[in-house]
């Protein structure tokens, strides 16, 4: 049977769901009905999320670090007047989030039933039982994207992007050379945690050992970095597993950074602002959010070795004023969001973004043979990747403009995206056409 609550938030998608929950058995309940004094917020420690039986690690550890960082907590519940004890409260309440297809705030409400089994949190809660901030918010979120399934599996970039709207960018660990510049990173994003956040995925065997108890879990895993310090030997990472154990709370690690080079290891970092990454004062900073669009006849030219690729939208940045300065440049694209589908993944493409220096501005967009005879000055790595978003970071000295290209894999494909474009000077940005 397919369980709602009262507002039409739904377990699964259909009766033929994969998540291994017996609906049946699911029980919608106040927290009144819960513990005898539910609160929204807690201590420190027991504002901890923990993930459920949901495959959301994604989602749960970028919860974790909004509690590095109440201001942005907060700002998804500032539209909330009343509280639990409250002689006004109504049993609602109202989310902010931010919609990437839009990009624009939106506001969701909800009432406070919880799905439970035997009274027992299903999904996400908060370390302590009587904090009930972490619930509410999966809720919020699965009323979102219509069921609580949509949100098995995902990109922490997602997550940051949906909470805080903010810039994300990835970072894969390859090459144990560049260690030091990894920790420095690192360390730098551990410092501005009011602005600045970063995770790690991988591969759970490369930590096994490192594991104090056993715990079921999918071959791929997000961990909350904590801190980075060394010791006698190597750099090592503290991390935080967001996944409830038999113990009924998260788990902390300490493992060699370079154990996690090679490993599939990718690092999420994501900042609300852009001055963070590029020191620059941000009165200075030009940000722009396009929405755009592929069409199966006319404008979806597949990947860059396709001879239709110049009829892809193609965008051009300039920057505005006389300077010599290096200037700093941050793209990125995000596809029209498909976890509203079940079959969500057979519908993702694969993208890429390729950029060009360009030295005079441009009226029209690019030839083909102009295309195809000049190497792009940036591109993806992997140059086409299915995934919710990728980026690149640019810079200019001399030129003034930038032509930038999102494109899919494939051709012929109706898909909508967003483009966003931060510049560490004043900038325009148009669609040639």
């Amino acid at each position: 049977m397919l369980v709602s609550s009262k507002d039409d938030v739904a377990i699964c998608f259909s009766e033929s769901s994969a998540l291994d929950i017996d609906c049946s058995k699911v029980e919608w309940i106040k927290p009144h009905d819960l513990c005898k004094n539910p609160k929204l917020f807690g201590e420190h420690l027991g504002n901890f999320p923990l993930q459920g039986q949901l495959g959301n690690c994604w989602f749960i550890s970028v919860c974790y670090t909004l509690c590095e960082n109440v201001f942005n907590l907060k700002k998804i519940f500032a539209n909330n007047k009343a509280n639990f004890c409250d002689k006004s409260y109504d049993g609602s309440w109202r989310f902010t989030l931010w919609d990437s297809t839009k990009a624009e705030w939106t506001d969701v409400i909800i009432d406070d039933t919880i799905p439970t089994v035997e009274k027992r949190f299903l999904f996400g809660s908060n370390q302590d039982r009587d904090v009930f901030w972490l619930p509410l918010l999966e809720k919020a979120c699965a009323k979102f994207y219509g069921c609580y399934e949509a949100l098995s599996s995902g990109r922490a970039s997602e997550a940051f992007m949906l909470l805080t709207g903010s810039y994300c960018w990835r970072k894969q660990l390859l090459d144990v050379t560049k260690l030091a510049i990894v920790k420095q990173q690192l360390e730098r994003t551990l410092q501005q945690k009011n602005v600045m956040g970063c995770l790690v995925a991988t591969d759970v065997l490369c930590i096994k050992e490192y594991e104090q108890f056993r715990r079921e879990s999918t071959d791929l895993h997000y961990y909350v970095i904590v801190g980075v310090h060394e010791n006698a030997e190597d750099t090592v990472m503290k991390l935080m597993n967001p996944q409830r154990s038999t113990f009924g709370e998260g788990q902390i690690i300490v493992v060699p950074l370079s154990q996690l080079f090679g490993q599939r290891a990718v690092l999420t970092f994501t900042t609300t602002k852009m001055k963070a990454v590029f020191n620059e004062c941000e009165a200075s900073i030009s940000n722009h959010d396009l929405i755009g669009e592929w069409q199966a006849v006319g404008s979806s030219g597949g990947s860059i070795n396709h001879p239709s690729y110049s009829s892809n939208p193609q965008y051009l940045v300039s920057l505005n004023g006389d300077s010599s300065a290096i200037t700093q440049i941050f793209v990125s694209l995000i596809q029209n969001n498909k976890r509203r589908q079940s079959k969500r993944k057979d519908l993702e493409q694969a993208i890429g973004l390729h950029a060009w220096k360009v030295k005079s501005p441009i009226t029209r967009p690019a030839s083909a043979q102009s295309l195809s005879s000049n190497v792009p000055d940036y591109a993806t790595s992997p140059s086409y990747a299915y995934a919710h978003d990728v980026s690149l970071f640019c810079s200019l000295t001399l030129e003034k403009h930038l032509l930038v290209i999102p494109s899919t894999y494939a051709t012929n494909i109706n898909c909508s995206f967003l483009l966003r474009i931060s510049t560490s000077r004043f900038s325009t940005v148009t669609l040639l056409q």
